[in-house]
């Protein structure tokens, strides 16, 4: 498929579409590859920094923010020191990944100056909330209550398992949960993670 595009590229030139079908196919390699990784080679879950994760994630979506003229808007836990959650970080990536795309795909015809995506991470006692927030079309009622189900996309061409398979890798990885928040001015779907607790060092 990747050598038919190209091809189609030289002959036709460049297109939207076709930027389009060729960011879709990377990101089905990219899937296929880490499915392969964990079929043949399971990671055991270790310590992580939250923080730095989503730092890290950040230019994945430059090119989706640029095509959409979105801002993703970083809000920083008020908590000092670091957040740490046990797990394999390229699970919560993907999971991260799939509420962000999302987000950002919600801006059709929104003003330009008004489209933002917000993150934001705050710690609770012994959890720490991850927030994806958009200001985009929003969910119709409707389909509220069955949007984690599968095959439930609101996009047009969506297959929608994205948000199935993003709750049940936080539920049964993680122990956490991913929920949509009841607000109605705006969309927003928290994770929900235990913390690792820090260990008083021994005098």
């Amino acid at each position: 498929l990747a050598l038919d595009l190209d091809d189609i590229e030289k002959r036709h030139h460049s297109s939207n579409a076709l930027n389009r079908a060729k960011e879709s196919l990377s990101y089905l390699d990219s899937m296929i590859t880490e499915v392969r990784q964990r079929i043949y080679e399971e990671a055991p879950p270790y310590e992580f920094e939250l923080g730095r994760l989503i730092k890290d994630m950040a230019p994945l979506f430059e090119k989706l923010t640029h095509r959409r003229q979105v801002v993703i808007q970083y809000i920083p836990t008020p908590t000092k020191g670091s957040i740490k959650v046990i797990g394999d970080p390229l699970r919560l990536a993907q999971v991260l990944k799939v509420l962000v795309t999302n987000a950002i795909e919600a801006y059709d015809s929104s003003p330009i100056d008004e489209r933002r995506v917000a993150i934001e991470i705050k710690k609770q006692a012994s959890k720490v909330k991850i927030s994806v927030t958009d200001w985009g079309v929003g969910i119709p009622a409707k389909r509220r209550s069955r949007i984690f189900s599968p095959f439930q996309s609101t996009k047009p061409n969506g297959m929608g398992v994205g948000l199935f398979i993003a709750k049940k890798m936080v539920e049964s990885h993680f122990k956490g949960n991913l929920m949509l928040s009841p607000t109605k001015d705006r969309t927003e779907f928290v994770i929900e993670l235990p913390v690792v607790t820090q260990r008083r060092k021994r005098s």
